[in-house]
């Protein structure tokens, strides 16, 4: 998204250049760099958790508890692990990521609005 928002960045410049009106684009893409700069906060939030098992709440076996009853516990709290894992991946992706797709998106948008972006002013 940045690598897009740099080129939507230098097609606006030049348009100012040429003479065009970009104060609009020039919004949207303040606002496309606030909502990276969030998505990169929460990546990194993402990445510093982590997903541990709690071993101290499954039983150990005993003679009166079976192997199976271990697996099962394990196998119930692996279940769940993964589960808030892919719960926490999807409330990034559909959170601030998509804001962050949608107002590049926005700025692009803004900046093909412009007629002639990439025109010479002596041209026009």
């Amino acid at each position: 998204l940045d690598a897009v928002l740099q080129k939507i960045k230098s097609r606006t410049q030049k348009a100012g250049e040429n003479g065009k009106d970009v104060s609009v684009v020039n919004t949207a893409i303040a606002n496309a760099e606030a909502k990276i700069t969030q998505a990169r906060s929460a990546v990194a939030l993402q990445a510093q958790k982590t997903y541990a098992l709690n071993v101290s709440t499954v039983a150990e076996a005993t003679p009166t508890t079976s192997q199976n009853t271990l697996v099962i516990s394990l196998r119930e709290q692996f279940k769940t692990l993964k589960e808030q894992l892919h719960k926490d991946l999807t409330a990034l992706r559909d959170g601030a990521m998509k804001s962050a797709r949608e107002a590049v998106k926005s700025a692009f948008e803004a900046l093909s609005k412009i007629p002639g972006v990439d025109g010479d002013s002596a041209v026009n």
